[in-house]
């Protein structure tokens, strides 16, 4: 495989936080444009924030101020919620601290930002907050698209339990009263809507067509058991074009997969059952419990189908469960059930699965640029006005000492060292702000198939003139 290493874009989230309605250039600097950039909630969000500080741009920490902000608020409306029907606030952490919510700091990622905005919607229309529901579930289906399956049934669920009621003649048929149950869930799906309609028809359709996140659904519990049984055997395998072999620490993303498909089945199981007493129950005033409960039911058989794209690396498929420990502990705590010792047992080793995961991917790196020195640009470029540079591959060497111990333990991870030369007639700058170069990496296979779209980026270690070069290591 051959590495290419010139890349000049920050995370797709942040990116898009400067550019939310997609007026510059921000769609060239997108994998999978019209994937990501459905997900304009957050990055919205922090567009705001920054006009609210005064600032003329998004800087990083704006854009981590309003993620982490989503999250504190999303836990003390849940442990208000909780203590109020007389549960622990401490079983708020079963998801604060979870999967989603450690991800989004650590990253940079909208998923916990977006689930936030989800649970703390859902709490406002479980308390009939109607007005605040309809805001927060609005901007929850703008920073995930598939959380716009919640205000759809919930509004449909309420329809139809109505119009049954009103067959069996314990209600009076009215269109002001159905208008009343169904218009709150309406308005964010009518938003989501025209959003996605945007989107048609701004993204060129080369890009709206992409097609590079195929495989994020397949048959369920296939690949996530395939990828199960192939990490216990010490290496997984992801096809995507050309295939690549990636080794994990043996049995890590296993038994990750193994936790993940226990705590799925236990909500297909529990969905269903209290799906059916629910519907028996029929009353008026348990409309939201109904679709509370349908939405977990709804939400465990898509996950139940994540394909390989989720599944061959454990960011995915944890990302994805936490949403459902959420609405399954709000759910539990409405309808005045215990939490089962599965689930507790499950969130708490996914949510230590987590902090091992993102400790890994966090203390990788031993690369360190030497006398580097990071400058101010008073100008602040808006964008770099040429890219031309040339690439030469110095060295690549293991990170770690070639031991047999190292060998059972580590992953398999590289020191990739180039040569950087300015060949344009602008600097390459390392500045802090707007105009900030750095290094990047792909990874593509022998056919020039795209198996990793984007790597880590290293700062410059100074200014390039035309001409002047300089090593690199990631």
């Amino acid at each position: 495989m051959i590495p290419t290493v010139w890349r000049f874009r920050g995370p797709v989230y942040y990116y898009h936080s400067d550019d939310p309605l997609l007026l510059k250039d921000t769609l060239q600097h997108l994998d999978m444009p019209s994937y990501r950039a459905q997900r304009v909630g957050v990055p919205m969000l922090a567009f705001f924030a920054s006009k609210v500080f005064g600032m003329d741009w998004v800087s990083p920490s704006v854009y981590f101020i309003v993620s982490v902000s989503l999250l504190l608020i999303a836990t003390l409306v849940m442990s208000n919620f909780l203590v109020v029907k007389g549960y622990s606030p401490y079983s708020a952490l079963l998801w604060s601290a979870g999967g989603s919510a450690l991800y989004t700091v650590a990253f940079g990622f909208v998923d916990g930002s977006a689930d936030a905005l989800l649970i703390t919607s859902i709490i406002l229309y479980l308390n009939k907050k109607q007005l605040l529901y309809i805001i927060v579930a609005s901007l929850a289906v703008l920073s995930k698209e598939s959380y716009i399956i919640i205000p759809v049934i919930f509004g449909f669920i309420s329809f139809v339990l109505f119009i049954i009621e009103c067959i069996n003649k314990k209600y009076k048929f009215s269109i002001v009263s159905i208008a009343k149950l169904v218009s709150p869930h309406i308005v964010p799906v009518l938003i989501a809507i025209a959003w996605q309609a945007y989107l048609y028809i701004h993204v060129p359709k080369s890009m709206y067509m992409n097609t590079t996140g195929a495989g994020m659904l397949g048959a369920p519990f296939v690949d996530a058991v395939n990828y199960m049984i192939s990490s216990f055997n010490g290496v997984t395998v992801l096809t995507i074009g050309d295939s690549l072999k990636r080794v994990h620490p043996l049995y890590r993303l296993g038994l990750g997969l193994l936790l993940f498909i226990i705590t799925i089945i236990y909500f297909l199981f529990f969905s269903v059952k209290n799906s059916i007493s629910e519907f028996k129950k029929r009353e008026i005033n348990d409309y939201a419990s109904t679709g509370l409960i349908v939405s977990l039911l709804f939400l465990s058989v898509i996950y139940s189908c994540l394909g390989k794209i989720q599944v061959w690396e454990p960011v995915g498929f944890v990302k994805a469960i936490s949403v459902l420990i959420a609405i399954y502990i709000i759910y539990q705590a409405n309808a005045g059930g215990k939490l089962s010792p599965i689930i507790l047992v499950t969130s708490a080793l996914l949510s230590i699965y987590s902090f091992v995961v993102i400790y890994d991917r966090s203390s990788a790196s031993s690369v360190t640029v030497t006398n580097a020195t990071t400058q101010w640009e008073e100008s602040e470029p808006m964008c770099l006005k040429s890219a031309n540079a040339s690439v030469e591959l110095i060295s690549l060497n293991l990170a770690y000492s070639d031991t047999m111990i190292n060998r059972l333990i580590m992953p398999k991870r590289y020191i990739a060292t180039v040569k950087i030369t300015n060949k344009s007639d602008h600097p390459l700058s390392p500045f802090k702000g707007k105009g900030t170069t750095n290094a990047g990496y792909q990874w593509f296979s022998s056919d020039a198939s795209t198996l990793m779209f984007d790597g880590g980026r290293v700062p410059l270690p100074r200014t390039l003139l035309n001409g002047e070069s300089e090593e690199v290591s990631f």
